[in-house]
């Protein structure tokens, strides 16, 4: 499994909860670090500060590591609640987001998640949403 670094999923799940660069742009300066580029950095990738000279790995290893994913899980279910109101259905959500890469499980967990957050949450920690 190829994952996408931070950066390509915060990205993509900007886009999937229809986050649009006006809104990003009209977000208090304090807000989009702690919302957006401190969580990217416990991910693993700081804004605009790649490790090396050759840039970013594009290795899985690089993203997926227990600190990585652990913020990655923590932004998915905590940030999005933050950003955007009313929140999706999760089902809709996982349906739109994913596609056909959205299977039965995922969307039976999104389902019966206790709340709407925790749905949309799901879907955006989920092994479908994380692939590359």
């Amino acid at each position: 499994m190829k994952a996408p670094p931070p950066v390509e999923f915060v990205l993509a799940a900007l886009r999937a909860l229809e986050m649009t660069g006006e809104a990003l742009q009209r977000m208090a300066r304090g807000s989009f670090s702690r919302l957006i580029l401190k969580p990217m950095a416990l991910m693993g990738q700081e804004w605009q500060n790649p490790i090396g000279p050759d840039g970013w790995s594009e290795a899985a290893e690089a993203w997926i590591t227990p600190q990585g994913l652990g913020a990655r899980i923590s932004w998915a279910m905590e940030v999005p609640g933050r950003l955007v109101r009313p929140m999706p259905d999760p089902v809709d959500f996982a349906n739109r987001a994913l596609g056909p890469a959205a299977d039965a499980r995922l969307l039976w967990a999104a389902a019966r998640a206790e709340a709407t957050r925790e749905g949309v949450g799901l879907v955006l920690a989920s092994p479908a949403f994380n692939r590359r």
